[in-house]
């Protein structure tokens, strides 16, 4: 058969219409290397979750000047991460002191708080780029922890008095500072949850 001629059709095939017979084996060809399931590695963030035994060696990488902040951050919002990119803005590294879940029952946020588990709520903040590492603790408040890093600055939101706070104290105790910085208005997740909850109800 010449170039540019067609094949004469096989008994009983219409013509155009390619016969099983003739069609290329596709069995013997093998499937690429991208469509081939592969071990996925965990994500890189969560290597920014450490215990507090790990703390020194994480803390000796990151660079100073370094912030130190501490909260729930049950559902993250548009109000935690801008105080949080606003909290990094500070210093040259930015470390979140986490409640576990144990301590956010203390905090009389209600029963059924926190609606995340402390590691889901570990790894969703160790996912943002403006967090350098995470940290939970049980107690009730930071300051065991916040002796632990000693960071140069103690940010809170501005819905705390930060000069009325023991965290402002003892930081300022090696020299370091303590700043509050506005929320954003209107964004809370006790606001949230009621609102979803009127919705449901």
């Amino acid at each position: 058969m010449k170039f540019g001629e067609r094949a004469a059709p096989t008994q009983g095939t219409p013509a155009g219409v390619r016969s099983f017979a003739t069609m290329p084996d596709m069995s013997s060809r093998s499937t690429p290397a991208s469509t081939v399931d592969a071990p996925t590695a965990p994500p890189a963030f969560l290597q920014k979750i450490v215990a507090q035994t790990d703390l020194p060696p994480a803390l000796a990488l990151l660079p100073r000047p370094l912030v130190f902040t501490n909260g729930v951050f049950d559902i993250l919002h548009r109000g935690h991460v801008t105080y949080l990119a606003q909290a990094r803005a500070q210093g040259a590294s930015l470390v979140v002191g986490l409640n576990s879940d144990a301590s956010a029952r203390t905090l009389g946020k209600g029963p059924d708080r926190p609606l995340n588990a402390q590691d889901d709520r570990a790894a969703v903040l160790a996912a943002l780029e403006s967090v350098d590492l995470v940290v939970l603790f049980d107690q009730s408040t930071p300051l065991a922890l916040l002796n632990l890093v000693r960071p140069d600055l103690y940010v809170k939101g501005g819905d705390y008095a930060i000069e009325t706070l023991a965290e402002t104290t003892l930081v300022r105790s090696w020299g370091g500072h303590a700043m509050a910085i506005p929320l954003v208005a209107g964004r809370s997740t006790t606001a949230l949850v009621q609102r979803i909850r009127r919705h449901r109800g």
